[in-house]
Protein backbone atom coordinates (compact mmCIF):
# COMPACT_ATOMS: atom_id res chain seq x y z
CA UNK A 1 0.00 0.00 0.00
CA UNK A 2 1.51 3.47 -0.82
CA UNK A 3 0.76 6.83 0.69
CA UNK A 4 -0.30 9.93 -1.27
CA UNK A 5 3.46 10.86 -2.24
CA UNK A 6 3.45 6.94 -4.19
CA UNK A 7 5.77 5.59 -1.72
CA UNK A 8 5.65 2.68 0.96
CA UNK A 9 5.19 3.60 4.66
CA UNK A 10 7.52 2.96 6.94
CA UNK A 11 7.70 -0.35 8.18
CA UNK A 12 6.85 -0.09 12.16
CA UNK A 13 6.74 -2.75 14.98
CA UNK A 14 3.40 -2.70 16.84
CA UNK A 15 3.85 -6.20 18.61
CA UNK A 16 7.25 -7.78 19.47
CA UNK A 17 7.45 -11.71 19.73
CA UNK A 18 9.36 -14.58 18.82
CA UNK A 19 9.22 -18.42 18.98
CA UNK A 20 11.47 -20.35 20.36
CA UNK A 21 12.30 -24.24 19.17
CA UNK A 22 9.87 -25.55 21.32
CA UNK A 23 7.46 -23.73 20.14
CA UNK A 24 6.74 -21.33 23.37
CA UNK A 25 6.01 -17.50 21.98
CA UNK A 26 7.53 -14.78 23.91
CA UNK A 27 5.99 -11.23 23.75
CA UNK A 28 7.39 -8.17 24.88
CA UNK A 29 4.70 -5.52 25.38
CA UNK A 30 6.17 -2.37 26.50
CA UNK A 31 9.60 -0.51 26.57
CA UNK A 32 11.45 -2.33 29.20
CA UNK A 33 9.51 -5.76 29.30
CA UNK A 34 12.26 -8.03 29.49
CA UNK A 35 10.53 -11.48 29.04
CA UNK A 36 13.17 -14.44 29.84
CA UNK A 37 12.49 -18.06 29.00
CA UNK A 38 14.60 -21.38 28.97
CA UNK A 39 13.10 -23.56 26.44
CA UNK A 40 13.02 -27.66 26.81
CA UNK A 41 16.56 -27.83 24.85
CA UNK A 42 18.07 -25.86 27.86
CA UNK A 43 19.28 -22.82 26.05
CA UNK A 44 18.09 -19.28 27.14
CA UNK A 45 15.54 -16.66 25.51
CA UNK A 46 15.10 -13.18 26.06
CA UNK A 47 13.31 -10.61 24.65
CA UNK A 48 13.12 -7.11 25.57
CA UNK A 49 11.75 -3.43 24.19
CA UNK A 50 7.75 -3.18 23.55
CA UNK A 51 7.04 -2.15 20.19
CA UNK A 52 10.17 0.93 20.72
CA UNK A 53 12.84 -1.54 19.52
CA UNK A 54 13.36 -5.22 19.46
CA UNK A 55 16.49 -6.79 21.59
CA UNK A 56 16.61 -10.66 21.50
CA UNK A 57 19.55 -12.54 23.09
CA UNK A 58 19.51 -16.28 21.91
CA UNK A 59 21.89 -18.91 20.96
CA UNK A 60 22.96 -18.94 17.65
CA UNK A 61 22.43 -23.39 17.95
CA UNK A 62 18.70 -23.49 18.31
CA UNK A 63 18.00 -20.30 16.70
CA UNK A 64 14.39 -18.19 17.32
CA UNK A 65 11.62 -17.18 14.99
CA UNK A 66 10.24 -13.91 14.48
CA UNK A 67 6.84 -14.06 14.73
CA UNK A 68 6.32 -10.05 15.65
CA UNK A 69 3.13 -8.03 14.09
CA UNK A 70 3.90 -5.44 12.41
CA UNK A 71 1.92 -2.23 10.52
CA UNK A 72 2.36 -3.74 6.99
CA UNK A 73 0.73 -7.26 8.49
CA UNK A 74 -2.92 -8.04 7.36
CA UNK A 75 -5.47 -6.20 9.79
CA UNK A 76 -7.22 -9.31 11.07
CA UNK A 77 -3.48 -10.51 12.60
CA UNK A 78 -3.16 -6.94 13.57
CA UNK A 79 -6.46 -6.88 16.02
CA UNK A 80 -5.89 -9.71 17.30
CA UNK A 81 -2.45 -9.34 18.80
CA UNK A 82 -2.17 -5.51 19.20
CA UNK A 83 -3.28 -4.79 22.55
CA UNK A 84 -4.56 -1.95 24.83
CA UNK A 85 -4.39 -1.34 28.63
CA UNK A 86 -7.63 -1.31 29.99
CA UNK A 87 -7.85 -1.38 33.75
CA UNK A 88 -4.47 -3.06 34.33
CA UNK A 89 -5.47 -5.88 31.85
CA UNK A 90 -4.08 -6.08 28.37
CA UNK A 91 -7.06 -6.36 25.99
CA UNK A 92 -6.43 -7.28 22.02
CA UNK A 93 -8.06 -4.49 19.52
CA UNK A 94 -10.80 -7.34 18.37
CA UNK A 95 -12.25 -7.90 22.10
CA UNK A 96 -12.20 -4.19 22.99
CA UNK A 97 -16.01 -3.16 23.31
CA UNK A 98 -18.03 -0.53 21.14
CA UNK A 99 -18.98 1.63 24.28
CA UNK A 100 -14.28 1.88 25.32
CA UNK A 101 -13.56 2.70 21.72
CA UNK A 102 -16.19 4.96 21.29
CA UNK A 103 -15.72 6.87 24.87
CA UNK A 104 -11.97 7.26 24.09
CA UNK A 105 -12.07 8.55 20.78
CA UNK A 106 -14.88 10.85 21.10
CA UNK A 107 -12.79 12.27 24.35
CA UNK A 108 -10.29 12.94 22.04
CA UNK A 109 -8.41 10.90 24.90
CA UNK A 110 -4.07 10.69 24.68
CA UNK A 111 -4.88 7.13 24.65
CA UNK A 112 -6.72 6.76 20.81
CA UNK A 113 -5.93 9.95 18.97
CA UNK A 114 -3.15 11.92 20.98
CA UNK A 115 -0.71 9.05 20.08
CA UNK A 116 -0.71 8.49 16.79
CA UNK A 117 0.10 4.77 16.21
CA UNK A 118 -3.17 4.01 19.10
CA UNK A 119 -5.17 6.17 17.61
CA UNK A 120 -4.67 5.10 14.64
CA UNK A 121 -5.46 1.47 15.41
CA UNK A 122 -8.59 2.52 17.69
CA UNK A 123 -9.82 4.35 14.39
CA UNK A 124 -9.05 1.62 11.97
CA UNK A 125 -10.95 -0.59 14.32
CA UNK A 126 -13.87 1.09 14.56
CA UNK A 127 -14.10 1.43 11.07
CA UNK A 128 -13.03 -2.57 10.34
CA UNK A 129 -16.58 -3.21 12.99
CA UNK A 130 -18.61 -0.64 10.74
CA UNK A 131 -17.60 -2.26 7.58
CA UNK A 132 -18.50 -5.78 9.00
CA UNK A 133 -20.68 -4.83 10.80
CA UNK A 134 -19.13 -6.15 14.07
CA UNK A 135 -20.57 -5.43 17.63
CA UNK A 136 -19.10 -6.04 20.72
CA UNK A 137 -21.07 -4.92 23.79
Amino acid sequence: MENSNGEKPERKLLVSRIQTPDGTILTSRYTHDCVFYTDKNGLKYMLDGGNEYQRVIVNNEAPHVDVSIYTDDPYEKIREYYCIQIDEKLVPLCDISDKWLKEKLDMDSMLCRGDGQKGMLCTREVLYRKYFNIQLI
